[in-house]
Parts: C-alpha cells; sequence; structure tokens
C-alpha cells in the first residue's frame, strides 16, 4: 500500500507544480491528463502482478487512491470540455454559463444520492461491497462500462466514487471564478474578518500540510495550494514558496511536529486550567 500512497502523493504534488507552471487551461489540462493516465496505467499494472494483501488494503486503494486519480483525470477533462464551450461575450453571458455548468455536474450527485449521502457521511459499512473486486454484486450495481470491462481493476463503486470527486473538484473551480467575478463586479469590495496569524510562517505551512494531510478538508478533496491560498486570505500572510519550506520541515533533525506537539500541549493546559 506504501507504494500508492506515495504514487498518489508524487501525483498530487506534480499537479500542484503545474496548477503554478501552466496557466493556460488546454495546456495545463492535458498535461495533468496524461499524468493521471499514467499513473493509473502504473498502478493497474502492479495490482495486477501484485494484488492485496488483504481485503482491508484493497477497499483502501479502491476507495482512497485510485477514485482520487481518476477524480483529477475527470476534473482536468472538466475544465477542457468547459474552457472548448465557454461563450465568448458579455459576462452576463459567462455567469450564467458557469452556473448552468454547475448545476450539470451537481446531477449526477442526485442521480448517485444514496452513495454519494453514504461517502459524505464517512461511513464503511458497505465497503467491501462497493470496493473490492470479488463481491458478488447484481450487475445493475455497475454504473459504468470502465467497471464492466476491466473488472481486475475496478469495482461496483470507485468510479463511481471518482466522478464524485471529480466534479467536486470542477464546481470548485467554478465557484472561485465566479466569486473572483462578484468580487469584481463590486470593486474588490470585501468584508475580511481581522484575523492576523501572527505566528511564524513555518509554523502556519506545518498547519496547511497536517489539515492537508488529515483529510479532514472537503473530505481530503483539497490540495495544498488552494488550502495555502485560502490560509493566505483568512490570515492576510503570503507563504511565499511553502513547497520549500514544508521541504526545510522535513529536513529537521528534530521535532518535525513542532507545531503540532506545541498546540497539543497548549489544548492540554487549557483544559487542565478549565477542570480547575
Amino acid at each position: 500500500m506504501k507504494f500508492y500512497i506515495e504514487e498518489l502523493s508524487r501525483v498530487e504534488s506534480e499537479l500542484e507544480q503545474l496548477e503554478l507552471d501552466t496557466p493556460i487551461i488546454y495546456n495545463k489540462a492535458e498535461k495533468a491528463i496524461t499524468l493521471c493516465r499514467d499513473s493509473l496505467g502504473i498502478m493497474r499494472q502492479r495490482v495486477l502482478k501484485k494484488g492485496f494483501k488483504d481485503t482491508k488494503a484493497e477497499c483502501h486503494f479502491f476507495k482512497a487512491v485510485k477514485p482520487k486519480v481518476v477524480g483529477y483525470l475527470i476534473h482536468f477533462v472538466n475544465l477542457g470540455a468547459i474552457e472548448c464551450h465557454r461563450p465568448i461575450g458579455s459576462g452576463k453571458e459567462e455567469h450564467k454559463f458557469y452556473i448552468e455548468q454547475i448545476a450539470v455536474l451537481k446531477n449526477y450527485f442526485v442521480e448517485h444520492r444514496e452513495f454519494y449521502e453514504y461517502y459524505m457521511r464517512g461511513l464503511s459499512h458497505h465497503d467491501l461491497l462497493f470496493f473490492t473486486r470479488n463481491t458478488p454484486s447484481p450487475e445493475w450495481f455497475r454504473a459504468n462500462i470502465t467497471s464492466i470491462v476491466d473488472t481486475n481493476f475496478s469495482t461496483s463503486k470507485d468510479m463511481v466514487l471518482a466522478q464524485i470527486l471529480g466534479n467536486t473538484l470542477t464546481i470548485n473551480y467554478l465557484k472561485h471564478k465566479l466569486s473572483r467575478k462578484k468580487r469584481k463586479a463590486f470593486g474588490n469590495k470585501e468584508i475580511i474578518a481581522p484575523l492576523k496569524w501572527t505566528g511564524s510562517k513555518v509554523d502556519l505551512v506545518e498547519l496547511v500540510y497536517a489539515l492537508q494531510a488529515s483529510n479532514m478538508i472537503n473530505n481530503g478533496n483539497v490540495g495544498i495550494k488552494e488550502l495555502a491560498n485560502n490560509m493566505e486570505k483568512l490570515f492576510s500572510i503570503e507563504l511565499g514558496d511553502y513547497y520549500r519550506t514544508f521541504l526545510e520541515i522535513r529536513m529537521r533533525k528534530n521535532n518535525q511536529t513542532k507545531l503540532l506537539d506545541f498546540l497539543k500541549t497548549c489544548i492540554e493546559n487549557k483544559i487542565i486550567e478549565a477542570d480547575g
């Protein structure tokens, strides 16, 4: 399982770097799709050759690893299609187009409402049925042609989950576009909470990476760049090259989780004080 987790991490890191280096959406989408397809090919070969040590590992792969990579691929396919059909003209037409696209993408959640709620609620009691390959299930459970053709590398629901994750990424992208246009229309006048980060930038970067790794925001469906940008806005700070900062954190000889250890001590002291 370590191999698959590291492969997913590599893909996400390269996608984040691609986001920084490639501003043209078509070029970005093309490179991202190629990256994801290549990664899926690597994973598939290893799955077919080595399999999994137990059903727990298999469930984890088809629930938490493969759907994320396929989800990224779907997201960039969505972006390419949206950019291709985006109306050229007034801002009102573009705004209406984005709203319509969000509605179309959300419709998939409605079509798969029961499974969507199962995933969003963090349930796991049907994982063996949904995320293992050899569990007998009615043919109608198979929601897409890929899972029927390649049964050795698909389960009854991993591709449904991938579509949900991919659509969610695209919806968030479109909402961000709409938000930027709205701020621009109102002269960038925003009500911002008067919060200011008074710790070190290194500490905040450690917190960003810890939150992203915890999968506790958007069910883990958020990248470092998106999370860092939101933290910068929330605390009115520029983190700079946070990738390099994280590398420095990794290279610490002692106490790699300096901030998290400090926060743990703080909350423990707070509890002691509250208990009197």
